[in-house]
């Protein structure tokens, strides 16, 4: 796999090996374990890889270095998002295509939607993940995605916007028989209306 950046293409050398690591104390079974897990990571493999050509990662750091990873054992091209502070950072390395989106305040770059739309649009980019924290729980950027025909990998805009109210996913949960955790049928508006409902 060769890494693109700035013109310059230097080559990244071999993707790691996969290692699966079992607890499992039977050497036989340890191999059927193994031969299994290989399996069903080969379907998910072929499936996922039918799917998507290239994903840009809209994260940094260790989240985004994992997800790259994962893509590189996949076969799959990754665009690495950085601000000018991470512009030698592993995980812009380790990517095979990377673009600055903006200066070191993450608002300005991280969670800058407008400039991570512009940079996956431009490297025509089938998909992009949001990693964990910054827009991942953003039901507007979720929603900008489907717009723009690049997907999202999470959640759908209206589960976010469900998900974040906790009265919402509350009722929500109990409309479809998942168990809750005790508490009011609604909101609270007073602290003895609080203290009523825990006694």
């Amino acid at each position: 796999m060769e890494k693109r950046r700035h013109g310059v293409t230097a080559f990244l050398g071999r993707t790691p090996k996969k290692g699966i690591s079992l607890p499992v104390k039977d050497d036989k079974a340890r191999r059927r374990k193994a031969r299994l897990s290989d399996a069903v990571f080969a379907d998910a493999k072929i499936m996922v890889i039918g799917m998507f050509k290239r994903i840009l990662v809209a994260n940094r750091g260790e989240i985004a270095l994992r997800i790259i990873r994962c893509c590189r054992e996949m076969g799959i091209e990754t665009v690495a998002v950085y601000s000018t502070a991470d512009a030698s950072a592993l995980h812009v390395q380790y990517a095979t295509d990377s673009v600055c989106i903006g200066p070191p305040r993450a608002a300005d770059s991280y969670l800058n939607m407008k400039n991570i739309l512009s940079a996956a649009t431009l490297l025509e980019c089938d998909a992009i993940h949001p990693g964990f924290g910054f827009l991942s729980e953003n039901s507007e950027f979720a929603r900008l995605c489907e717009e723009c025909g690049i997907l999202f990998i999470g959640p759908s805009a209206e589960v976010i916007d469900q998900m974040g109210n906790k009265q919402a996913a509350r009722q929500l949960m109990r409309e479809h028989g998942v168990p809750v955790v005790p508490g009011s049928d609604g909101s609270v508006d007073t602290a003895s209306e609080a203290v009523a409902i825990a006694e």
